[in-house]
């Protein structure tokens, strides 16, 4: 999670508390996300080792009331084969911040082949570590599921399916494994397994007029949220939630929502893309998402938003990180409006200024977005110049 310069003043915030932590990443080595969970901060990184062809995760435990560190160890190394490109083979889509790393130096971001990623349930009770393979005929996700002290529980090579778009995969607070698909005929896939039982179940809900694009998944007691964007690239018509009920492995609603007009004149200027980059569901199930106007200028790379993951984009260059204005929409059930709120900024980055910042939530959930906070009080890992520190805040809403 990477923050584009400070927050607007409808968000700012007071830190009350800061501990450094004593941690300094080897070369090669990138901080990918963490956890703040029973009185311990656990940190995961990616050691990259390009001359080897290796890649290997790395946890870290530290206390976080005084920063020291109390244990670290690999999680998992794999060797990466070289790329393997087939017609018709699943692919995966690209992040905005895969976008941004394309173009960068190669000790600045992890490669394509060697990126671990990791998804929290809802209780961190948890935790879901997957890398993918590309040097099959078929796609493989090697997934690797821990409990919340980061104890191996189960270990396996899921496929992705041909003609599909991987967007990820997700758990929940039961363990169950989610691999979240779309196919060119807008279809939505939701495959549902559990590693430790072999089970699997496929819930799908058909394309409709509009182009799908930008899913995201979100968990509930007993149920899977999938947000997504409808429409064009540039401005959407709207976004849509589907809701699928996991006991009895059924759609329960499926609600398509226009894109208010206040909010596409507060995002129609400015160039670039508006973008579904957040989203959360709360115990009333009111679905609020996040939608940021956002693009990488370069003079010589196009960026689209709804590429797929490619190798033959990563090459150095120059480019610039813009951020627009945003807009934070919560709805009901039944697609009523409850709030709608526009966050005006317009930001612009380096690209290879951006490895140097790092701000990740913690607490209350690892890697929420801060338009989506709604609790008084936040902790952030946070980076500056290579010094890690737990840093907290309080909301002055």
């Amino acid at each position: 999670m990477v923050a584009f310069g400070s927050l607007p003043a409808a968000y700012a915030q007071k830190r009350v508390g800061s501990v450094s932590l004593s941690f300094q990443p080897q070369a090669n080595e990138h901080v990918q996300s963490a956890l703040l969970r029973n009185n311990e901060l656990v940190v995961f990184s990616v050691r990259v080792d390009t001359k080897r062809r290796q890649s290997t995760l790395r946890g870290y435990g530290f206390d976080p009331q005084g920063g020291t560190l109390r244990w670290s160890r690999n999680l998992d190394s794999v060797k990466v084969d070289p790329w393997l490109a087939v017609a018709g083979k699943g692919t995966v889509a690209q992040s905005f911040d895969n976008a941004v790393a394309s173009g960068l130096r190669g000790d600045q971001a992890v490669p394509l082949d060697y990126q671990y990623y990791l998804s929290f349930s809802p209780d961190a009770g948890r935790i879901l570590a997957y890398v993918y393979d590309y040097s099959r005929k078929n796609l493989l996700a090697r997934a690797l599921l821990f409990d919340g002290e980061v104890g191996l529980l189960h270990r396996e090579s899921l496929p992705i399916d041909n003609r599909t778009v991987n967007h990820g995969l997700g758990v929940n607070q039961e363990g169950d494994v989610f691999i979240l698909n779309s196919n060119p005929e807008g279809d939505l896939q939701l495959e549902v397994g559990n590693l430790q039982t072999a089970e699997r179940s496929l819930l799908e809900v058909p394309g409709g007029s509009g182009a799908r694009q930008q899913f995201l998944l979100q968990f509930i007691p007993g149920e899977a949220w999938v947000m997504n964007t409808v429409g064009n690239a540039a401005l959407p018509q709207g976004t849509m939630f589907t809701r699928f009920d996991l006991k009895s492995k059924t759609t329960v609603q499926a609600e398509y929502l226009p894109l208010p007009e206040s909010v596409k004149a507060a995002v129609a200027d400015g160039g670039g893309f508006l973008e579904l980059t957040g989203c959360r569901v709360n115990f009333r199930k009111e679905v609020s998402m996040l939608l940021e106007k956002r693009n990488l200028l370069s003079a010589s790379y196009a960026y689209q938003p709804h590429a797929v993951n490619n190798p033959a984009n990563w090459r150095a260059r120059k480019a610039v990180v813009q951020t627009g204005n945003a807009a934070v929409l919560t709805y009901d059930t039944l697609g009523v409006v409850l709030d709608e709120r526009v966050i005006r900024r317009n930001e612009k980055v380096n690209a290879e200024e951006v490895p140097n910042d790092f701000s990740y939530a913690v607490f209350p959930r690892p890697g929420l977005d801060q338009e989506l906070t709604t609790e008084g009080r936040v902790i952030r890992l946070e980076a500056r110049k290579g010094t890690f520190q737990l840093n907290t805040y309080l909301n002055s809403y």
